[in-house]
């Protein structure tokens, strides 16, 4: 073995000791480097410990290392720039304090701001493109971390063309940061599947997108686009897109975008959808939460891949009257259905599973007779003061989950008791002038919630209900002697009163 490989042995062994997490090894290796007799060409490990190890013993024992093997002047300039950037906290000041090391020890070139970043996890994120090793690095631990580089709320004002040298980047999360474009050199991260810009206040999206072969998630704010960017139906692996906030006319050309399944629009801005939406064919999932939206085009109803669809706006005024062409609806979601706005006729969801309606300022009424055709519902919320069930209720035999919230209910609908799949029960809200209602044909039934129903004793029908794992009784009138008694009839049901 020649002296050059003996010399590049001993400082691998060394600096995999000095940068172990376990103290003892690190310890070892201190008492190595201080071995005069061992040859070590790379003092930046040591720089590193005696910069920013947590324990203030390793950060002595480092720096008299490096006295004992370099001397005086160099110690002297750690605890000169360690006390500069130590004591004010910024990272800005940190990191120029290393370049100086860097040039002042001939150390390599970026090598102490990745040893910063390992040990510490911060870079000076507003000057990346100052310290691209250092940003390097923090995007490789992000990685290994979490899978996908989150760049939220970092003072980023553009990204270093660096990326490109750290591989595996499949996710970004760009939004609220101070990103102010994002740059053509992206179409280099070939393994991009999603992008995460919906905090960025961007006024144009990069061509560049289109090279990005497996692009195909994409979150933007579009408070600045007049219109949605012109790439968009040219990113042929597009699949899913989401829009914030954006103007009144900025989904007049949606429909472009033919190869979208995903649709997510959200914020508190004015987005009317438009009539010609029937033509995403493909689309499988739409929703529009927090968006003033007033009408829901009855376009919407021949989107006849549609499988999820989920509209809540206050504003919402229209429903196409009917959502019978949605063969292939999974899940649908309505709310906040005001008293102007009608009610949509849902016979014909033969596939449909779950049914979750929110209303808001509206009167007591029965609920609607046209919801009862849902053969294959599974799972049905009500939240509004619906008063009465019709007879027909009796048909939604195959519901595993029924839940009344804000209900008018004056009595316990017996109706209820013919659902004999029910697995989850709740009523809340209502004004039950009787506890005396019979429940022992719903022998799956799994948990009971009746809390804020005006009871003033422990429904009668409970009491046999062994079979349950939770009731909840909150907010209600209950003596607390009746209570103790169905924890002794139930001792193996959990009971919640509070």
């Amino acid at each position: 073995m020649n002296p050059g490989e003996a010399i590049t042995r001993a400082d691998a062994q060394i600096n995999r000791l000095l940068s172990s997490e376990d103290i003892a090894n690190v310890r070892l290796g201190l008492q190595l480097a201080g071995n005069v007799s061992i040859v070590i060409a790379d003092f930046s490990v040591l720089v590193g410990l005696a910069l920013l190890h947590p324990s203030r013993d390793i950060n002595r024992s480092a720096e008299e290392v490096l006295q004992q093997r370099i001397g005086e002047t160099y110690t002297n300039a750690i605890h000169s720039h360690w006390q500069e950037t130590y004591v004010n906290g910024e990272a800005k000041h940190f990191f120029r304090a290393l370049e100086k090391l860097e040039r002042a020890f001939g150390t390599p070139k970026g090598r102490l701001q990745q040893i910063a970043v390992r040990l510490t996890g911060i870079f000076p994120d507003h000057v990346a493109h100052r310290f691209p090793l250092a940003f390097k690095e923090w995007c490789l631990a992000s990685l290994e971390a979490n899978g996908n580089l989150d760049f939220i709320g970092l003072q980023i004002p553009q990204l270093p063309p660096i990326l490109l040298e750290v591989p595996g980047i499949k996710y970004l999360k760009l939004g609220r940061s101070k990103l102010e474009a994002i740059p053509d050199f992206i179409e280099g991260l070939h393994e991009l599947t999603g992008i995460d810009c919906a905090g960025l206040r961007l006024q144009t999206l990069p061509a560049a997108l289109a090279k990005l072969p497996l692009l195909e998630s994409l979150a933007i704010h579009g408070g600045r686009f007049p219109k949605l960017p012109d790439v968009l139906p040219q990113i042929s692996s597009l699949r899913t897109l989401r829009i914030g906030n954006g103007r009144p006319r900025l989904l007049s050309n949606l429909a472009q975008i033919s190869q979208l399944r995903n649709l997510e629009i959200s914020g508190n801005n004015l987005m009317p959808l438009p009539d010609d939406i029937h033509k995403l064919h493909q689309l499988t999932d739409l929703r529009i939460q927090g968006a003033v939206l007033r009408e829901l085009p009855p376009s919407v109803a021949d989107l006849h891949n549609l499988e999820l669809l989920v509209v809540e706006s206050s504003r919402l005024r229209s429903l196409p009257s009917s959502f019978a062409a949605l063969k292939s609806l999974l899940e649908l979601q309505l709310g906040y259905l005001q008293k102007r706005c009608n009610l949509p006729d849902l016979r014909g969801l033969e596939s449909l599973d779950s049914l979750n309606v929110y209303f808001e300022d509206r009167p007591p009424f029965q609920y609607p007779l046209n919801w009862c055709s849902l053969p294959e519902c599974r799972q049905l919320l009500v939240s509004g003061p619906v008063s009465s069930l019709p007879d027909e209720f009796r048909s939604l035999q195959n519901l595993r989950s029924l839940c009344f919230r804000k209900s008018a209910f004056n009595e316990f609908p017996a109706i209820i008791r013919e659902l004999t799949n029910l697995s989850y029960l709740e009523i809340r809200d209502a004004n039950f002038e009787s506890e005396e209602f019979e429940l022992d044909a719903l022998t799956q039934l799994r948990e009971v919630n009746f809390s804020n129903c005006g009871l003033r004793a422990v429904p009668t029908a409970l009491y046999k209900m062994n079979w349950l794992d939770t009731i909840n009784l909150s907010n209600n009138h209950i003596p607390i002697s009746q209570v103790r008694m169905l924890h002794d009839y139930l001792p193996l049901v959990e009971i919640v009163t509070h």
